[in-house]
């Protein structure tokens, strides 16, 4: 059975392994124009809740951004899945255990940088949002997740820019079969409206080509106006600059299909 890794849009997607079906930062509702911006309106479609946040087994958070770390999808998934583990960094558990309508959610504070879950072996990364941040325990507020499936490696970076701490910290995980990374780069426009963005096209490629990610799924791109990348943009320039690394630039809904066998495998695109 070959891993799938379905784009739901922003950063968020799910992935489904031989043995499990893990979320990463799911973001399925409104909240962030109902509760902070009416100019953050989503670009892209919730997608069918029945089917998208239905059998789920875990759900990892990077940071406590509210299109990243959403408590009405938290609650939603909760629902739908009985005890459905969340796990996230202390900066995240502690954000959401400040509200009593959340104690029912079964939220796993991540202490380790390595752990088991099902057939996924998870390392936690840390993410320079923007920068690299630690508390007093030494433990990141950001993160992003290397889940490694029979050997093959998925990096989520969350949102993050980039840095030689963050290049560092890969090269020990290299080489990665796909990575997820944001393209929404920091800059004056975005700076002036409040919106933190994270590494540019450019970051992004020289990152997969530095540390040997094979193949690129942009991310960040999709669901605000005033937060979007065109996907011509980073097409255009994929093929301007010839990069080592594959380019598959998702929709929300679509998926990337991972074989578990290494050798002579291959990756291809479906509409889910």
């Amino acid at each position: 059975m070959p891993i799938e890794i379905q784009f739901l849009g922003q950063v968020g997607c799910v992935i489904t392994t031989p043995k499990c079906r893990v979320m990463v930062d799911p973001y399925l509702s409104n909240a962030v124009a109902e509760t902070e911006s009416e100019d953050l309106v989503r670009r892209v479609p919730i997608p069918p809740i029945s089917t998208t946040a239905a059998a789920v087994d875990a759900v990892f958070i990077t940071h406590n951004h509210l299109d990243h770390c959403d408590p009405e999808t938290l609650h939603l998934i909760a629902s739908l899945n009985e005890n459905v583990p969340i796990f996230g960094p202390p900066s995240v558990i502690n954000r959401l255990d400040k509200f009593p309508q959340n104690q029912h959610l079964n939220l796993k504070k991540l202490t380790r940088n390595f752990f088991v879950f099902g057939d996924i072996d998870v390392s936690i990364l840390p993410s320079a949002h923007p920068i690299i941040r630690e508390n007093a325990e030494g433990l990141w507020a950001t993160v992003g997740y290397l889940f490694n499936v029979a050997g093959r490696k998925i990096y989520h970076s969350g949102d993050t820019s980039l840095c030689q701490a963050l290049i560092d910290h890969l090269k020990a995980h290299a080489p990665i079969d796909i990575g997820l990374i944001p393209v929404n780069e920091c800059n004056f426009m975005r700076d002036a409206s409040g919106i933190l963005g994270n590494m540019s096209v450019r970051e992004a490629f020289y990152l997969c080509d530095t540390v040997g990610i094979d193949r690129l799924i942009p991310t960040h791109w999709d669901m605000f106006d005033a937060n979007c990348v065109y996907p011509e943009e980073i097409s255009l320039l994929y093929r301007m600059i010839s990069p080592s690394f594959e380019l598959s630039v998702i929709e929300a809904g679509q998926s990337i299909h991972l074989d578990t066998q290494k050798a002579g495998s291959q990756t291809c695109l479906s509409a889910s």
